[in-house]
């Protein structure tokens, strides 16, 4: 997708972190993602409101500057975190959804083969 810094997006997420769940992105995940991308997965779990885990709709540039994000730091950022696990996206013509996915245990992280 070519210039979405004016493409609309919502968040969604099943679940909240966990003090665990922290401690494995810290510990785990980031070595392998980078710590943009888990400023971006922290970021976005952010912006979920507490009591029904959606947030409201934001356009990409509002995220490049409250994160200090580029472009393509932003879409690398992301496809990182898809290609981990941790957020799918769906798209259609106007607008993101971008769903965010718990992290492995600390166990199952260990476990997997791919990881």
């Amino acid at each position: 997708m070519k210039g979405i810094n004016q493409v609309k997006f919502n968040i969604v997420s099943s679940f909240s972190l966990s003090s665990d769940d922290l401690s494995v992105i810290s510990l785990l995940y980031s070595p392998l993602i980078g710590s943009e991308a888990v400023g971006l997965y922290l970021g976005l779990q952010s912006l979920l409101e507490r009591n029904n885990l959606k947030s409201e709709e934001y356009i990409h540039q509002e995220i490049f500057d409250l994160y200090s994000l580029n472009e393509k730091s932003f879409l690398k950022a992301r496809y990182q975190l898809e290609g981990i696990g941790l957020l799918v996206t769906y798209e259609n013509d106007v607008e993101l959804l971008y769903s965010l996915c718990p992290p492995l245990s600390a166990k199952n992280f260990i476990k997997d083969a791919t990881l």
